[in-house]
């Protein structure tokens, strides 16, 4: 069941311009809101000036085995001619059941759907998880610059969790 208020985030996300070439930062400041609201610390990498990659979560903080990394992206691609869609691509619209708009069925609703995952594993306490995480970031494709930050921060987490290690174990 979706929470309350989540259509009304959903029209809100929607409205934003996120193609590429226009940024992400207002698609992230809306996602940072929710996803500090579920209870995870955030860290923001700006990319490029307009681009903004939102990192939630306990990072490289967390101990102990499992946890839950969710991934998406905030950019879209431009949505071509207007003529071809049947409603305004910014205004989410519901038809037959569905939902449409620009971001709809790959990044937007992705994310918030995600926010909520992480705001009921939050929720759910401790003894259901071993921290959760979300990413948002521009381009995250293999080759893209939001995975690559994203993959430069890992592995400085996970340096910096080996080196605590060895230095509690040699102590």
């Amino acid at each position: 069941m979706l929470p309350k208020g989540f259509l009304e985030l959903a029209r809100t996300l929607i409205g934003v311009n996120t193609v590429s070439s226009q940024g992400t930062r207002q698609a992230a400041d809306l996602l940072q809101a929710l996803w500090e609201h579920a209870g995870l610390p955030v860290r923001r990498q700006v990319v490029e000036e307009v681009h903004v990659n939102i990192l939630g979560g306990p990072g490289g903080e967390v101990a102990g085995p499992g946890g839950v990394l969710m991934v998406t992206h905030l950019d879209t691609v431009p949505p071509g001619p207007l003529e071809s869609w049947q409603s305004d691509p910014w205004t989410l619209t519901e038809r037959d059941g569905f939902l449409h708009g620009l971001g709809v069925a790959d990044v937007k609703l992705d994310a918030l759907c995600k926010a909520e995952a992480a705001r009921r594993l939050q929720a759910a306490g401790p003894g259901t998880r071993s921290g959760s995480s979300a990413r948002s970031v521009r381009k995250w494709g293999c080759a893209g610059p939001g995975i690559s930050r994203i993959a430069s921060c890992f592995a400085r987490c996970r340096r910096r969790r080996s080196s605590a290690a060895s230095r509690a174990s040699s102590a």
